[in-house]
């Protein structure tokens, strides 16, 4: 089984040229290829954000004496890299120069700006444990409102080139030539996803050290290749030397033979059995008609329109109630405030990327001001009691609107999917927010907006952008979908971007969870996508 699973690794990832640039006294740089053997899809498959398809790259001078090594493990088994634990807690240094090909996820800040998190369990930027349908529309936006997924396979017949350096400094003492060992190797998942998933507990007795051994010893090493860097990257073994595979002080990992335990940071050797009382019932909706959400089992046949499309429509409404005090004294007047939120949610999916989305906030109240606001009352100093805040306001329709694609809603048009009609549409009424990165959130309360896109579409800001240049100097013209927005939110607070991402490889992002294409005879069926944190699409 091993031998069979190595070979067909060994179909997807290919060993390419070996480019020196430098290779002697004043220090050595060289460039590996990485190429994508398949014809039909990326590599990483599948997915892909636990998929560990690195490069292990080892240097040794004539003696065999080690000056660099990337892509070597830390004491629990992981790549020295954001995640390992060794390296979070300053143990072991990261390794500047691996290279790996594992997307990674990357969840968004409250007020703006991004991180990387391994998200172990189905993740939703608020504290519930249940998935929900995206209340914003991706095809509008982009992206997704809580996370999203930082891609770094290969395409098909494409190539990646990783960079190794080596200065001068580290040289010292080291006699040529130099030679370089390079590994494709292959994980079934990273040991940190076993780290993240430590609290839930693990079948048969097993302990997290015990689980992490396991998929230590399923490594495996997909092509191999030594080349001698003075002799400009020729396919050579270097010398016997019995200095070779001798420790080196660069690292201090455990592929270097004197692993640095550390209490703290190695995995556990307890047993903690399946925690299966922790994890509560999933809540069930106000009302779900037609098949359930994110569920299993056989897929309906749904009906066909006239213009091809197969529908199966299915109803959720959800929604959430927030209630919260405060009180506030600066020593001068006493406030207090009890405050509530309702809202209510319905989304009609249609198909697995046609839905019809609509939102209520039916307790919000308006103010002296016509700012519309939370419900609650309020008391201040002074006051005989706790007064309502607020009128009631007939503007309760936060969210309406229907997003789909074109394609999908009249297959017949291009029945061999070679015309190129997979244009996205969104059209309706919705909050938008738009971030740009860093400590800043622009956020339109309300707006009517239509869009339609393809592909990537970038939205330079309005007015002074945050290199101080006017957006109208650079004269350039914008998307569609950014021009449709602007004229129509007529905001002074403009949107920072939109930028389109998709991982299902067909150039356009989806916004519904149950499948990713629609089945109906004549037709390829596309499998169900799994869904990224929050219920919002990767």
């Amino acid at each position: 089984m091993d031998e069979q699973r190595r070979l067909l690794l060994r179909a997807g990832y290919q060993l390419g040229e070996v480019v020196v640039d430098r290779a002697g006294d004043d220090g050595i740089a060289f460039r590996v290829e990485l190429r994508n053997g398949t014809d039909g899809h990326n590599v990483p498959t599948g997915f892909d954000a636990e998929r560990l398809v690195w490069l292990h790259v080892t240097v040794t001078d004539a003696a065999g004496t080690v000056v660099l090594e990337s892509g070597d493990l830390d004491p629990n088994g992981d790549v020295r890299d954001s995640h390992s634990v060794y390296v979070h807690d300053g143990v072991l240094p990261a390794d500047d120069q691996l290279f790996s090909l594992r997307s990674r996820f990357l969840v968004r800040m409250i007020r703006g700006g991004e991180r990387e998190q391994v998200l172990a369990v189905p993740y939703s930027p608020s504290p519930l444990v249940f998935l929900r349908p995206s209340t914003s529309s991706t095809i509008l936006t982009g992206r997704p409102p809580g996370a999203r997924k930082h891609r770094r396979t290969i395409p098909p017949r494409r190539g990646k080139w990783a960079s190794y350096t080596v200065d001068h400094e580290v040289l010292a003492g080291t006699t040529g030539p130099y030679y370089a060992t390079i590994r494709i190797k292959a994980g079934v998942v990273p040991v940190n996803l076993v780290h993240e998933i430590a609290d839930v507990g693990f079948d048969y007795g097993m302990t997290e050290r015990e689980v992490a051994e396991a998929v230590v010893a399923g490594h495996v090493v997909v092509r191999e290749r030594t080349v001698n860097l003075s002799a400009g990257g020729r396919e050579e073994a270097p010398p016997p030397s019995p200095l070779a595979g001798a420790a080196s002080a660069c690292c201090g990992g455990a592929d270097h033979g004197h692993a640095v335990v550390h209490p703290e940071s190695r995995l556990s050797d307890e047993h903690v059995p399946l925690q299966l009382d922790a994890v509560p019932d999933r809540p069930k909706p106000l009302l779900e008609v037609g098949p359930p959400f994110l569920g299993t089992g056989r897929i309906g046949r749904g009906f066909t329109l006239p213009g091809g499309a197969v529908w199966r429509p299915s109803f959720l409404l959800f929604g959430g109630q927030r209630s919260g005090v405060s009180t506030v004294d600066d020593g001068r007047v006493r406030g207090s405030e009890w405050a509530n939120r309702i809202d209510l949610f319905g989304n009609l999916a249609l198909t697995g990327s046609e839905r019809l989305v609509f939102g209520l906030r039916p307790a919000d109240r308006t103010d002296a001001a016509g700012v519309r606001r939370f419900s609650g009352y309020t008391a201040e100093t002074g006051a005989a009691g706790f007064s309502r805040r607020g009128t009631s306001t007939g503007e309760t329709v936060t969210h309406l609107f229907f997003e789909g694609d074109f394609g999908e809603l009249f297959p017949d048009l291009d029945p061999d999917e070679r015309r190129g009609l997979d244009f996205g549409l969104s059209v309706g009424r919705q909050p938008i927010r738009f971030q740009d990165g860093l400590l800043v959130d622009d956020f339109r309360r309300s707006s009517t907006t239509s869009g339609i896109t393809s592909g990537r579409a970038g939205c330079p800001r309005h007015g002074r952008n945050s290199d101080g240049l006017s957006s109208s100097s650079r004269n350039r013209r914008l998307p569609t979908t950014c021009r449709l927005l602007r004229r129509r939110a007529g905001s002074s607070s403009p949107p920072a971007s939109t930028e389109a991402s998709s991982s299902c490889g067909r150039g356009r992002p989806c916004s519904t969870p149950t499948s990713c294409r629609r089945s109906r005879p004549g037709r390829r069926s596309w499998p169900t996508r799994a869904r990224p944190p929050g219920g919002s699409p990767t």
